[in-house]
């Protein structure tokens, strides 16, 4: 099923009021994504968007009665749908890759497409990647400039519109990886790596913690030790979404999955390893290696 866009009107039978409605599907998975025009009869949501799926995620949902009295749909062009095809087909062997390098357990349940022609710039959050509009079909697109003269996360001036599609999902799963494992290295007891990795791979083997999980955990961020109790969790200077964290996964993603699709020369591997402050931050943490 080709991805499409809908913009309608609900009507909430226990509440009496109408809402508008937003939502991407593809497939299997149907996302609903509330928003709330008259929000006085439901005092919990006045800043929520409310989310509905078909598939449960394993997390909290608010179900509401809903009776849907008006569609608008807005079918994409053959550029968009291409586009939204092959972020399906990228997806296969970057979370294969996600699979073998950081976090076994991840899934494509875990994540929720959408396509919004209204955004000029994709996002990422809470497992949800909201893609921008597509430009036509040599739209490649580019990466930051922060990336520029890095060989491995470039774009390399390649017009193409499948490239794209890989690339830019490439970046985005990046940002819901990190998230998914600085969110399971918080309130870490000692020895911090190994409980870590026990936490996300779901298992006590060490044969089955990934290399790269262990060299992200011990080389891309420092352990922060709460005040009170023996608890760590993963800290950095800097939380900015592009920082040395982000890159580690991005740079696998890209290397063994989109680069040598795309005749990127894949060279050595090249990553700049996580310095602490020379002296302890002004903060209640102190900070030790994993």
């Amino acid at each position: 099923m080709p991805y499409t866009s809908i913009h309608c009107q609900i009507y909430n039978e226990d509440i009496g009021k109408c809402s508008h409605l937003q939502r991407a599907f593809s497939g299997s998975l149907l996302t609903l994504a509330m928003y709330m025009t008259d929000c006085k009869p439901m005092v919990t949501c006045l800043s929520f968007t409310r989310v509905f799926t078909t598939i449960p995620r394993g997390h909290y949902q608010f179900v509401y009665s809903l009776v849907i009295v008006s569609i608008i749909m807005s079918e994409m062009n053959e550029a968009e749908e291409f586009f939204m095809s092959e972020i399906e087909l990228a997806l296969v062997p970057l979370i294969e890759c996600i699979n073998e390098n950081y976090d076994p357990n991840y899934s494509r349940q875990d994540l929720e497409i959408s396509y919004d022609p209204k955004r000029k710039v994709s996002t990422s959050y809470g497992g949800r990647i909201v893609f921008s509009k597509v430009q036509g079909w040599n739209h490649g697109g580019l990466e930051y400039k922060m990336f520029e003269k890095d060989a491995d996360l470039w774009t390399h001036g390649i017009n193409s519109l499948k490239f794209r599609a890989w690339w830019l999902t490439a970046h985005e799963i990046s940002h819901e990886i990190y998230g998914r494992i600085f969110g399971k290295c918080h309130s870490i007891e000692a020895p911090c790596t190994e409980n870590a990795c026990e936490r996300i791979v779901g298992s006590t083997n060490q044969n089955d913690w990934p290399e790269k999980l262990l060299d992200l955990i011990n080389n891309q961020a420092y352990w922060k030790k709460y005040q009170s109790g023996n608890r760590y969790g993963l800290a950095m200077k800097s939380y900015t979404p592009h920082n040395i964290f982000f890159q580690h996964i991005y740079r696998t993603l890209r290397r063994e999955v989109v680069n040598p699709r795309f005749g990127i020369e894949v060279g050595p591997w090249k990553q700049r390893k996580y310095s602490p402050p020379k002296k302890p931050p002004r903060s209640r943490f102190h900070f030790i290696k994993g």
